[in-house]
């Protein structure tokens, strides 16, 4: 039955970047027309003052951060706004906005979680959407919608993921993902 859930959890993982890698693409010629005509609101998701996409390049946008956050400004004080505010939302965060349609990305719910371990690795899924977590003493790989075996006990009604899970790839170096 393993088998089966990591096939169809591969599956859902390739149907996604097919529909994905178009709105990346495209991206790198809406956020250009988003940062030009951003405007600055208020963060639907945690009160900040954001400068954001406007509502008609909405999927291009961040809603939690905005396309200039300040720790992003901080951490790279040498770069022009525009090359910034471009790294920031066409690549680190290439359609972030997506996580929040909900059919695509629903909220954790506690009772729905469904997850098997082995050693230190596991598989986490809610209904049809699946996350992978393998541990290895090299590496770890992160992969797919945002659910972990921790919401099976419950998720906080402040947590990020409750506008939406968001799908995620990550590689991290070291034993357990240590640098």
């Amino acid at each position: 039955m393993i088998a089966l859930r990591l096939a169809w959890a591969i599956a859902t993982f390739a149907a996604y970047q097919l529909l994905t890698i178009p709105l990346w693409l495209l991206g790198w010629v809406a956020v250009p027309l988003a940062i030009r005509y951003g405007q600055w609101e208020i963060s639907p998701m945690n009160g900040a003052r954001i400068y954001n996409a406007p509502r008609w390049l909405w999927l291009w946008g961040n809603d939690e951060d905005g396309l200039d956050p300040v720790w992003y400004r901080m951490a790279n004080p040498t770069w022009s706004p525009f090359k910034r505010q471009l790294i920031w939302a066409a690549w680190r965060n290439s359609v972030n906005n997506l996580r929040c349609v909900k059919w695509l990305h629903p909220a954790p719910v506690a009772e729905r979680i469904r997850f098997v371990r082995w050693g230190d690795s596991w598989l986490c899924w809610q209904g049809v959407l699946y996350c992978i977590q393998l541990q290895t003493p090299w590496f770890e790989l992160t992969c797919g919608w945002r659910y972990y075996p921790e919401d099976a006990k419950g998720v906080d009604p402040t947590d990020w993921r409750c506008w939406g899970t968001g799908f995620r790839w990550s590689i991290l170096r070291g034993a357990h993902g240590s640098a």
